[in-house]
This record gives C-alpha cells, sequence and structure tokens, in this order.
C-alpha cells in the first residue's frame, strides 16, 4: 500500500448555489477529500439528498484534516514510550488505530 499524503492537511469551505462542499487539503493544495452538502437553495435538495453542510460536517472535516498528525503522535508515542508504561488496554488500542490509519489492519 502506498503512504498517505502527507501532512499538515487543512479544511477549506466552498459555498455556491448549488452545492457546498468542505476540501480537506494537503499544504501544496491539493484536494486530499472532499465532503458534499447540497447549496443553500431549496429547490436544489430532496429527502433523497443530503441538507446543507452542518455542525458534524464540519467536525468531520477538522477531524479528516488533523488525521495525518494524529497518526505521527500515535506512531511517536509508540516509539518512545516503553510498553510497562501504558496499560495493555491502551497500547492495544493504539496499535489497532496505526494499523487502521496505514492499511495494516486488513
Amino acid at each position: 500500500m502506498a503512504g498517505h499524503t502527507p501532512g499538515p492537511w487543512d479544511n477549506e469551505n466552498k459555498a455556491g448555489d448549488l452545492a457546498e462542499f468542505m476540501y480537506i487539503t494537503n499544504m501544496d493544495g491539493r484536494r486530499v477529500c472532499k465532503i458534499a452538502g447540497y447549496g443553500k437553495k431549496p429547490r436544489y435538495r430532496s429527502r433523497q439528498t443530503d441538507d446543507i453542510l452542518n455542525e458534524e460536517d464540519e467536525a468531520n472535516a477538522q477531524l479528516i484534516a488533523a488525521a495525518p498528525e494524529l497518526l505521527e503522535v500515535l506512531q511517536m508515542i509508540k516509539r518512545v514510550t516503553p510498553i510497562t508504561h501504558l496499560t495493555g488496554r491502551c497500547y492495544s488500542a493504539m496499535e489497532k488505530a496505526i494499523a487502521k490509519a496505514t492499511g495494516e489492519s486488513r
């Protein structure tokens, strides 16, 4: 598996009449991810489609944007902290999160 797009990542909001997007971008401005909603005009929305972006969408974008730094911190903690300093449950959760983020948990 190839490595992920290097961080830091940021999120930016692009709003229009037809659609509203939050883009997660890398430090070069390349789009890594898009969270989409529908624009502010009600005629473009229906029961089958998502509404305009909301607070939960914004929180998801912030979490996604922080992912590279979160992974880096977990890997750093794993490298420098003796296993004996972490509870088995905490260490196991950390290893699972790293494996999930790096694609090793498949």
